[in-house]
């Protein structure tokens, strides 16, 4: 990066209840969704994926 110039990212978020029975593949896949919602809102966001737990 430039000097001055701070990263900007997106972040998706998805939490985790093991009393659900979620897979670990359905959970990255829910995070994966908000990440790419954050995107889609203008970057540099973040987003809670909705579901489990």
């Amino acid at each position: 990066l430039p000097p001055g110039r701070a990263p900007r990212f997106s972040l998706g978020i998805a939490a985790w209840d093991p009393a659900t029975g979620e897979s670990a593949k359905r959970l990255l896949a829910r995070a994966d969704a908000a990440l790419y919602d954050a995107k889609r809102n203008g970057r540099g966001g973040w987003r809670l994926a909705e579901g489990a737990a």
